[in-house]
C-alpha cells in the first residue's frame, strides 16, 4: 500500500511539473561586430558572446504574447523538446498577431547570436526560459499586465522590458546617439548623448514612476520598478 501511494505521488508531482508555467526570458548585450555587410533590409543572425557584464536590457513575456522581436511583430513559444524557442512571425501591420503566420525561425535556448539592425547598428541577444517572473538587480522595470489594474500583476501578466541602470545604449528611437537609463524611488530618467559613449550629454527626459490603468487605445496597465 505504501509502495502504491509513493507512486500515485511521484505521478502527481511529474504531472504538476510539466504543467508549471514557462516564461521566455530575452537578454540584450553589447555590440561590437561589424554591420557592413548589412544588405537590403535583412540580415542573417550569427553565433556571438554574451557577457554578463555587457548585458544593457531585457524582455519577460509569457508564451504567445504579440511583440516586437528583432524588428518583427513576433509570437514566442517554447518548443515541444524545451531545447530551443519558436518564433512566428506575422505581417507589419498585424500588432495583434491575428493573422497568418508569415514565416517561423528557431532559436536554440542559451545560444548567443548577433543580428545587425541596420548597416551602422546591432544587437546581440540570447533567449532562455524561466520558471517564474524575475529581473536582475540595478535595473529601471516596465511591467505590463491585463485584468484589475493595479491588482496582483503577476497572476496576470503579459510582459516585461528591463534597462540595465546607467548602462550606455545606442539609440534607435531617440534623437541622440545614444542614451542611459536611470530611476529612484519616485522617478525614472533617460539621459541622452550626442556621442558613441555616453559622455557629452544633449538632454534629459524625467518621467513619474508609472502605475496606470488601460484605456481605450490601450488594453494593457503598466507598472514602473525601481529595483536598485
Amino acid at each position: 500500500m505504501k509502495l502504491l501511494n509513493s507512486l500515485i505521488l511521484l505521478v502527481l508531482t511529474c504531472l504538476i511539473s510539466s504543467t508549471q508555467t514557462q516564461y521566455i526570458s530575452i537578454q540584450n548585450y553589447q555590440f561590437g561586430g561589424n554591420c557592413k555587410s548589412f544588405n537590403n533590409g535583412s540580415s542573417s543572425a550569427s553565433t556571438a558572446t554574451c557577457v554578463q557584464d555587457d548585458l544593457l536590457s531585457g524582455q519577460v513575456t509569457i508564451e504567445g504574447f504579440c511583440l516586437l522581436f528583432n524588428e518583427d511583430i513576433s509570437t514566442l513559444t517554447i518548443s515541444p523538446n524545451s531545447n530551443s524557442i519558436i518564433q512566428s512571425i506575422y505581417a507589419p501591420t498585424d500588432y495583434n498577431c491575428k493573422g497568418d503566420i508569415i514565416k517561423e525561425k528557431d532559436h536554440e535556448i542559451g545560444q548567443c547570436l548577433s543580428h545587425c539592425v541596420d548597416e551602422n547598428h546591432g544587437k546581440v541577444y540570447s533567449l532562455s526560459t524561466q520558471p517564474s517572473i524575475s529581473f536582475p538587480l540595478n535595473t529601471f522595470v516596465e511591467v505590463f499586465y491585463s485584468g484589475e489594474c493595479k491588482g496582483d500583476w503577476k497572476n496576470n501578466f503579459n510582459y516585461l522590458d528591463y534597462f540595465v541602470i546607467n548602462k550606455c545604449n545606442v539609440a534607435y528611437a531617440f534623437e541622440s546617439l545614444t542614451y542611459t537609463f536611470n530611476c529612484n524611488s519616485t522617478s525614472s530618467w533617460i539621459s541622452e548623448f550626442n556621442d558613441d559613449n555616453c559622455i557629452n550629454k544633449s538632454g534629459i527626459q524625467i518621467d513619474p514612476l508609472a502605475n496606470s490603468c488601460s484605456n481605450g487605445s490601450n488594453n494593457k496597465n503598466h507598472l514602473d520598478i525601481c529595483n536598485v
